[in-house]
């Protein structure tokens, strides 16, 4: 009885789509061969064909690894149609029990499915319909909370003068799999810094918009609400773990203490009222703890130890740190440079934004004397945050530089001076995102006599 299944394994990772047929002598010959009986054979030649796994919603809806509806082959006869025939296409569930007797399985019939043409048409002297089998799944009930592999018998069966062959038998199998909608928080500490320095830093802190702090795996199949709340019990265990010292921001408040994510997105956003800013214009440092208290709707789970965001809000002066690993923001290009006055620019920007001074004919190999002025124009004002510097090594690098930012060309911000060590890569950070269109910076200091060598410079904004 092995001979009568033609069957391709089923592995865990994949649902398989498979013909069976019969011990009949039809079953024994390809059509070429069948054509030569006084029979027409009406049949699928269904290839074996392989589907990923299928995975799904809550409520059904397909998340990858099956098209609804599934077109499947059309129907063959092994002589040309004596006249315009009907053949009937069924869903046969009586078969499940032979094919799992015969190949040692346990499937499972899958309900709710249906097929859209049960009646093919084949015109006369024709060997194949024009339509294809299409089935479609419903509601997608039959795919849910289904331990055992899933199991769908199609069969011809019904031709009108024509002989029934057991290759017009189809047997789809799936392995189907709830993947669950998990609710997380991709960065638990929001760091959020005014420049109390900056006229109408107010503004900028007054209101913090706390974008994408929520994340689902995925678009939800209806409208979720996510309840938040400000939440002080969790301030000490936070400065605990962080060795910070964090006061409480008392007065703060949500806008809204509920959230909302569409169907056709999978982030959320708060925003938070600061309240009083006397301790932010002293340069205060304040954590303020928001909570997910509960979450509506998509069935939405919510990951363990994972439900609150942290919102750091400090005041700071202007300061410039260096790092060797650390910036924030995105990466921009400028639109132009000079060295001491003469341009750098020729087209030459890379995909990576770099400004390599190497491009300046006077200077070669690079170099730059110490207290040569680079002067930048972004094109449009950005709120820099942090900027790259390259040199070839440590052996060639500054170790001091000033900077000088201005929005408009005129009224220019001296964020003083900054001394450290030789590094061949490091990032410059200011302290608090500033209103830059023009930058002048000084490297002041260098490690050798032959000068400052930059290979180039990155620049990042605050997105």
């Amino acid at each position: 009885m092995e001979k009568l299944w033609k069957y391709i394994a089923i592995t865990m990772l994949t649902a398989v789509m498979v013909p069976l047929t019969s011990c009949d002598d039809d079953d024994e010959l390809g059509p070429k061969d069948k054509a030569n009986y006084e029979a027409n054979f009406v049949y699928f030649e269904q290839p074996n064909s392989t589907y990923a796994e299928v995975e799904y919603k809550a409520n059904g809806d397909f998340i990858s690894g099956l098209t609804d509806p599934l077109k499947l082959v059309p129907v063959r006869l092994t002589k040309p149609a004596p006249s315009n025939i009907q053949v009937e296409i069924a869903i046969d569930p009586t078969l499940v029990d032979e094919y799992n007797e015969a190949k040692g399985t346990d499937y499972t019939f899958l309900e709710g499915a249906s097929i859209d043409n049960p009646m093919i048409s084949i015109a006369e002297g024709q060997y194949i319909s024009a339509d294809s089998v299409t089935i479609s799944f419903g509601d997608h009930s039959g795919f849910i909370n289904q331990e055992n592999d899933l199991i769908l018998p199609i069969v011809v069966k019904n031709g009108e003068g024509l002989t029934l062959s057991k290759s017009g038998r189809v047997f789809l199998t799936f392995k189907s799999t709830y993947r669950p909608n998990i609710m997380t928080i991709p960065t638990e500490n929001m760091v959020y810094k005014a420049g109390i320095m900056n006229e109408g830093w107010e503004e900028t802190i007054s209101t913090i918009n706390a974008n994408n702090a929520f994340k689902l795996s995925y678009a939800p199949y209806e409208e979720v609400t996510i309840n938040i709340a400000i939440d002080e019990s969790k301030v000490a265990a936070y400065n605990e773990a962080n060795g910070t010292d964090y006061e409480f921001k008392a007065d703060a408040e949500l806008v809204s203490n509920s959230l909302t994510i569409g169907t056709d997105g999978n982030w959320g956003s708060f925003a938070i009222n600061t309240g009083d800013l006397t301790g932010i214009a002293n340069e205060g440092s304040y954590v303020i703890p928001v909570t997910v208290t509960s979450v509506e709707g998509g069935a939405i789970e919510i990951e363990e130890g994972n439900q609150t965001v942290y919102v750091v809000v400090k005041g700071v002066g202007r300061e410039l740190t260096v790092s060797p690993n650390e910036y924030s923001g995105s990466s921009f290009k400028p639109i132009a440079c000079t060295v001491d006055g003469s341009s750098i620019y020729d087209g030459g920007w890379s995909e990576y934004s770099w400004l390599d001074i190497i491009d300046y004919e006077s200077w070669s190999y690079g170099y730059l004397n110490p207290n040569s002025v680079i002067e930048i124009d972004f094109g449009n004002v950005v709120d820099l945050t942090s900027f790259y510097v390259y040199h070839w090594s440590a052996s060639y690098s500054a170790t001091g530089m000033t900077l000088e930012t201005s929005a408009d060309g005129s009224k220019w911000i001296d964020w003083g001076e900054v001394s450290y060590e030789p590094y061949s890569r490091y990032y410059v950070n200011l302290s608090a995102p500033e209103k830059v269109r023009y930058m002048r910076l000084v490297f002041t200091e260098s490690t050798n006599s032959y000068g400052i060598e930059i290979d180039g410079m990155q620049f990042f904004m605050q997105p």
